[in-house]
C-alpha cells in the first residue's frame, strides 16, 4: 500500500483543489480549477530546489510523508467547508475536522488554525462586508477545536516541546541561513507568481479565495517570525512550514 501512496496522495490533493475551488456560486471557471490544481501540484518544486537549504517539497511531502501528504488532501476540503458554513452544527462539524487533521499531522493543524485567525483579522481590517460572519464563524471553530484538543494536544506539545515548553530542544536557525529569502526571492518567478495569484483569490475568488490568501498571509507571518524565534531557541521545524508555504504558494 504504501508504493501507491505518493500517488494516491498526489492525485488526491489535485483533485482537492479542483473540488475545493467548485461548488455553487463558484467564482473560478472549470479551466481555472484546473489550473490551479495543476499548479498546486506540479509547480510546487522547482528544478533548482536541490540547491535549497531544505529538500524539495513533491519528494518531502508527497514520496517520504504519506501522512502529511493526507493532511495535505484534506486542507482545501476543510477550508471549502468553512467558506460554506452556516450556523452551529457545521462549525462544529468543522471543529471535528480540524481536530481530525492534527491527527494526522499535528503542525498542518495550527497552521490552518493560524490561517483562520488572520482570515477573520484581515476581513476586518479591510472592512469586507462578509467581516461579521468571517469572525463569528472563526472563533467559533477555533474555539470549539481548541475545547476538543485542549488535554490531547497539550500534552502532546509539552511533550514535543512545541513550540515554547521548558523541554524544548533549544534548535535555533543557522548563523549564516538564508532564512527570509527562502520562500521569496530564492524561490524566483514562483514566488512572485504566486503573490499574484494570492491578490486574484483574495479579490474575485469569493469566500474560499480569501480563505486560501489568508492561510498564504499567515504561514509568512509565521516564517517571518522563526528568526525571533531562533534568539529564543524555539525555532522548531521550519522545513515543515516551507513545505507548507511552497503548496499554499
Amino acid at each position: 500500500m504504501f508504493a501507491y501512496a505518493p500517488l494516491v496522495t498526489a492525485l488526491g490533493f489535485a483533485l482537492a483543489l479542483y473540488a475545493a475551488f467548485g461548488g455553487k456560486g463558484a467564482a473560478f471557471s472549470r479551466w481555472e480549477r484546473a489550473l490551479i490544481a495543476g499548479f498546486g501540484t506540479l509547480l510546487s518544486s522547482a528544478p533548482l530546489d536541490f540547491l535549497s537549504m531544505y529538500r524539495p517539497p513533491w519528494m518531502m511531502m508527497f514520496l517520504l510523508k504519506p501522512n502529511h501528504a493526507l493532511s495535505l488532501v484534506l486542507t482545501p476540503l476543510l477550508l471549502a467547508a468553512f467558506a460554506a458554513l452556516r450556523g452551529w452544527r457545521g462549525r462544529v462539524a468543522l471543529a471535528a475536522a480540524l481536530n481530525l487533521l492534527a491527527w494526522f499531522f499535528v503542525l498542518h493543524a495550527a497552521y490552518v488554525a493560524f490561517g483562520l485567525a488572520v482570515f477573520a483579522g484581515l476581513s476586518l481590517a479591510t472592512r469586507n462586508p462578509e467581516r461579521g460572519r468571517d469572525l463569528r464563524d472563526s472563533l467559533a471553530v477555533l474555539g470549539l477545536n481548541a475545547l476538543l484538543a485542549a488535554l490531547l494536544l497539550g500534552y502532546l506539545l509539552l511533550r514535543s516541546g512545541l513550540p515554547f515548553s521548558p523541554g524544548a530542544s533549544g534548535e535555533r536557525l543557522l548563523d549564516q541561513s538564508p532564512h527570509l529569502l527562502v520562500t521569496t526571492t530564492q524561490t524566483g518567478w514562483l514566488f512572485w507568481l504566486g503573490i499574484w495569484g494570492a491578490w486574484t483569490a483574495w479579490k474575485r475568488g469569493g469566500r474560499i479565495g480569501r480563505l486560501w490568501a489568508s492561510q498564504l498571509v499567515g504561514g509568512y507571518v509565521m516564517w517571518f517570525a522563526y528568526p525571533v524565534l531562533s534568539l529564543m531557541g524555539r525555532a522548531e521545524q521550519p522545513d515543515e512550514l516551507f513545505l507548507w508555504l511552497r503548496f499554499f504558494l
